[in-house]
């Protein structure tokens, strides 16, 4: 991001959702008592509130910003005040059409609120209750709106466990069928072309139904791991991918992370890097590079955070779709239902962090992968 920092974020305050009812409305009164006439802001007695409070004239740039966006996101004020590409750079891409939306609903409604990511100056992914309202001050249209921090375990965890593990179970079981016919059609007629495209057809849905499975999952064991045995074991198991393929795999992990840990399940995060190598050799060609770097950054005393990135020459993903990829059911490649990268995307936000995928033109695709750390040494910035 272009805009300056001095600090990491610390971990959100999680509120229920009376709590974040309860904080909108105060904030929204604080900020209806303001004189028409546009007196200086003085929203002194709402700084120690659990949100972000602001005014725009516009969806470009914000005008005023309360204090406690320091804390809540890990901006300083005053680098927030008057950054025009702010919104678009620190709501998530995936979010963004959303924020738009609501953005245009203010001419007709006048007011409007949801639920998005943003984007914080760790470059990890917060969840906001956003509620917004268009005022006229002196005849000169007004944005003031109030940003709250909510709980993400229910909107990452969204999935009706018993329902799918139900549904996958169906499915299985038909599969199963449907392979025992195809077995005995081919014991009668060999040759047959019809035969093929059935037993394709199937082999695909058995391959969408393990991944969907496979997307369903929830941590089943958090603990105190080492990410860099994580990262390894992922290169590692599809090395003999990468060889068969001729495709060179170089690694370039930073040593510093060889003492860091965070908190997680070792084997979904695995599956996460796996699914982003996996998805990095089918978009390069024989004899290609793929590189798999990272490093840790550390901007005070008490957090640090992982960058990762997978960087591919392939154009697995055109900047049309760079943003969509990442939601199932979409696939970047052709004849193909997987859900490769999203399964990925899922698992790292799981974890509190964020992946994103970038287009580098001629050069080809990166996908960034950012992941919260607790420090185990002594470090300090560059």
């Amino acid at each position: 991001m272009s805009s300056p920092t001095t600090r990491l974020t610390p971990h959100w305050v999680r509120l229920s959702e009376v709590e974040a009812d309860s904080t909108l409305f105060i904030a929204e009164t604080v900020q209806s008592e303001q004189d028409e006439n546009r007196a200086p802001v003085s929203l002194e007695g709402a700084q120690s509130m659990p949100c972000v409070l602001y005014e725009s004239e516009s969806l470009v740039a914000l005008t005023y910003v309360s204090e406690s966006i320091f804390d809540l996101l890990g901006f300083r004020r005053d680098a927030v005040v008057g950054w025009r590409s702010f919104w678009r750079e620190c709501v998530l891409d995936t979010d963004f059409a959303l924020f738009e939306e609501k953005y245009r609903e203010l001419d007709a409604c006048g007011s409007t609120s949801f639920i998005h990511r943003m984007v914080n100056s760790s470059g990890l992914p917060v969840w906001v209750s956003h509620s917004l309202k268009k005022h006229l001050v002196n005849g000169t249209p007004l944005i003031r709106g109030c940003l709250v921090p909510v709980g993400s375990d229910k909107r990452v965890y969204a999935l009706d466990q018993n329902v799918v593990s139900r549904f996958v179970h169906k499915l299985g079981n038909h599969f199963q069928l449907l392979t025992l016919i195809i077995n005995s059609l081919k014991k009668s007629l060999p040759e047959s072309r019809e035969t093929e495209i059935l037993q394709d057809t199937v082999e695909k849905a058995i391959e969408l139904t393990r991944t969907f499975s496979d997307y369903n999952q929830l941590p089943s064991w958090m603990s105190e791991i080492q990410l860099f045995e994580v990262l390894k074991a992922a290169a590692a198991s599809r090395r003999a991918s990468f060889l068969a393929k001729r495709v060179a795999l170089e690694e370039q992990l930073d040593h510093v992370l060889e003492d860091m840990t965070m908190v997680g399940d070792p084997f979904l995060l695995e599956v996460a890097f796996g699914q982003i190598l996996e998805s990095a050799l089918d978009a390069t060609a024989a004899g290609g590079l793929v590189k798999f770097d990272g490093k840790v950054e550390v901007c005070n005393t008490a957090s640090s955070v992982a960058r990762l990135r997978v960087i591919y020459p392939g154009c697995a993903v055109s900047d049309d779709d760079h943003v969509e990829v990442t939601l199932p059911p979409v696939s970047s490649k052709k004849n193909y239902d997987g859900l490769g990268l999203s399964v990925a995307s899922r698992f790292i936000e799981m974890h509190g962090g964020l992946l994103r995928i970038k287009s580098r033109g001629s050069q080809g695709t990166e996908v960034e992968i950012s992941l919260p750390l607790d420090r185990t040494k002594e470090l300090s910035c560059a």
